[in-house]
């Protein structure tokens, strides 16, 4: 990639010259010089000039999308050569939404291991959104999560392990007349204390709207965290309910917790395992990717 093109994705990224020029090391006229070079190489504009920053146009946003896509191929390039070096790939990056971090990673893990001794892992948790653009990126060779977010984008490809619903997690004797698997109605919520989960954006939004459709009191959340750990234990201080993914409900009940599927649900999205398709020539993630999928066919998601 040409320098112009580096430093043009820097500035960008900032949204400043002055913070891109120290990024880069780099004397702030002389970026200034070589990104109006760039300018008038294109015939175009690429950046509003504000008075705190630098915003992409259209056109600088067009160049935006496709530089970083060389880039990171370019990245994922260098990755594939010294994997070609070296015999194989030395580690694999995994990329997971909240519920399958739990459920499904550390059993991929396990089955990766078995298979790949010699293979190191990252494994990353984030929203859809995030994810679906370290993908994009070529800072993930596998993410699950959340698909329509991934379907969107044409490098990617994408199977489907099916909808995911969210109910409730309460601890024994919160709700003593519901049985295992009976819906729990929404009425019997609206008292309670709820905890939610961060990296599911679009949970509080949803039952925000279901509750007032049924001219319910909005949902009192007293704790909205990253960690399944912590709300398990502010659940046990305060009894109060979270919000999860019912194919939790394996895991949870180790907790000594009941999953219960809500009359209507909480928030329900289809959910995936997604691959960049120029990886899938890449013996190792291909495998894994299918291990993936074949351990996250095997799940109740119900």
């Amino acid at each position: 990639m040409e320098r112009s093109h580096r430093y043009f994705l820097m500035v960008a990224q900032c949204g400043s010259v002055t913070r891109a020029s120290e990024e880069l090391n780099v004397a702030q006229p002389s970026l200034t010089r070589l990104i109006f070079k760039l300018e008038d190489e294109l015939g175009v504009t690429l950046f509003e000039r504000l008075p705190r920053g630098m915003k992409l146009t259209p056109a600088g946003t067009t160049l935006y999308k496709h530089l970083r896509e060389i880039d990171a191929s370019y990245g994922r390039a260098l990755r594939d050569i010294r994997a070609h070096r070296d015999g194989a790939h030395e580690r694999i990056r995994i990329g997971a939404g909240l519920a399958y971090r739990v459920a499904l990673i550390p059993q991929l893990l396990d089955a990766i291991r078995a298979k790949y001794p010699r293979l190191t892992h990252t494994v990353i948790t984030g929203s859809t959104e995030f994810l679906a653009q370290q993908l994009a990126d070529g800072n993930l060779d596998i993410a699950i999560s959340a698909s329509a977010r991934f379907t969107a984008e044409p490098a990617v490809k994408v199977h489907e392990l099916g909808q995911i619903e969210h109910g409730v997690a309460h601890l024994p004797g919160t709700f003593p007349d519901i049985a295992m698997d009976q819906h729990v109605a929404l009425s019997d919520l609206a008292d309670k204390e709820w905890i939610t989960f961060l990296l599911d954006e679009n949970l509080t939004e949803s039952f925000n709207e279901l509750f007032f459709h049924h001219k319910l009191p909005l949902p009192r959340v007293v704790l909205n965290t990253n960690s399944i750990q912590l709300g398990l234990s502010v659940q046990r201080e305060r009894n109060a309910i979270m919000a999860v993914p019912t194919l939790l409900k394996p895991t949870l009940a180790k907790e000594g917790v009941l999953v219960n599927p809500t009359s209507e649900p909480l928030w329900r999205y289809a959910s995936g395992i997604a691959v960049l398709r120029a990886s899938e020539q890449h013996g190792i993630i291909r495998r894994v990717a299918d291990i993936a999928i074949e351990l996250g066919e095997r799940m109740d998601l119900s």
